[in-house]
């Protein structure tokens, strides 16, 4: 499938090659050829990326990475939903394009004038992708406490080069903005046929499910990171070296989270009195029972912090017996 997905998403690139040398009225039966080409290639794009959600729902599943589900899928779902109205704009776009050229019969029609305008149709379309490539950052770093485990560079060089916008940066000066819009308006609709509109945005289409692919996948990656870097499972464990003692014996409590790790932070209590970390991070608790001959407990609890920030309590009750003499 990787494979596969690496094809289609050369396709429009190489569309693109092709079109900077064609007009309409060379070969109208070769720009529809391609314009199918974008289209069927969009269709195996947006199955790649149903894909990757999917991946969510299965780790989501899994004790090992439910927690680290729980912090990028509402990231991943979040571009996911910003670029599902992005296109929704583009189809709409399409289908009144359809209508007014009479299935792209009629060469120019008033919309095809309407796109090339920044105060039109075309000055909105440019101002959704933008704010779309804009919101990227803010969603993958809203709610943001595990920063260690994001890579600045590597989230700046994905904006560099992905399909969508890769010139535009939210950092440049007012007027080369202006200078942008223009310039892309131009080189996108500029003295184009209805023919030729459709191909622009259904290459538009292709450059917004693209750059969806390349974020979406980040935060599936993500998840994998977050399981190498911390513990395998969130399971709380205690143990006793001995369930079963005589009188004036001693018992030794052992107690950690998942894979006795400390990088959850777990504050851990045995007994009702909080115990530190050892060198492994475990704690443990000795202590000389006392009572009559019969079953007893002793209450362990650990407190510990997940990747998304939000605290987490599991208790339990370590058993064991005091045998008669």
């Amino acid at each position: 499938m990787l494979i596969a997905m690496k094809k289609v998403l050369i396709i429009p690139a190489v569309i693109v090659v092709l079109l900077g040398g064609c007009h309409p009225e060379e070969n109208p039966d070769q720009l529809k050829a391609v314009n199918r080409s974008l289209e069927y290639a969009n269709g195996v794009m947006e199955e790649a990326n149903k894909l990757v959600y999917e991946e969510f729902g299965r780790t989501k599943r899994e004790l090992h990475s439910w927690v680290f589900t729980a912090v990028w899928e509402p990231k991943a779902k979040q571009i996911g939903q910003y670029s599902d109205s992005v296109r929704l704009f583009i189809r709409t776009i399409k289908g009144e394009l359809l209508k007014q050229s009479n299935s792209l019969k009629i060469d120019y029609v008033d919309l095809t004038k309407q796109l090339h305008n920044a105060d039109g149709i075309g000055g909105q379309l440019l101002n959704k992708l933008i704010a779309f490539k804009d919101s990227i950052p803010a969603v993958i770093y809203s709610g943001d406490t595990m920063s260690r485990f994001y890579k600045q560079d590597l989230l700046n060089d994905f904006l560099k080069t992905v399909p969508l916008l890769p010139a535009y940066r939210d950092s440049l000066p007012a007027d080369k903005k202006i200078e942008y819009k223009k310039q892309w308006l131009e080189k996108s609709f500029g003295r184009t046929s209805a023919l030729m509109a459709m191909i622009m945005l259904n290459k538009i289409e292709s450059d917004v499910l693209a750059t969806e692919n390349t974020f979406i996948t980040y935060c599936k990656d993500q998840v994998a990171i977050g399981c190498n870097m911390s513990y395998l499972h969130v399971t709380a464990l205690a143990f006793l070296s001995s369930s079963y003692i005589k009188p004036g014996q001693s018992i030794q409590v052992s107690a950690g989270l998942g894979t006795f790790t400390s990088t959850s932070k777990p504050i851990i209590t045995i007994n009702n009195s909080r115990v530190p970390l050892n060198d492994q991070a475990v704690a443990e608790y000795t202590f000389k029972p006392i009572g009559k001959p019969g079953e007893y407990s002793v209450p362990v609890k650990i407190e510990f912090t997940k990747p998304d920030g939000t605290k987490d309590t599991i208790s339990k009750l370590a058993k064991y017996i005091i045998a008669e003499n």
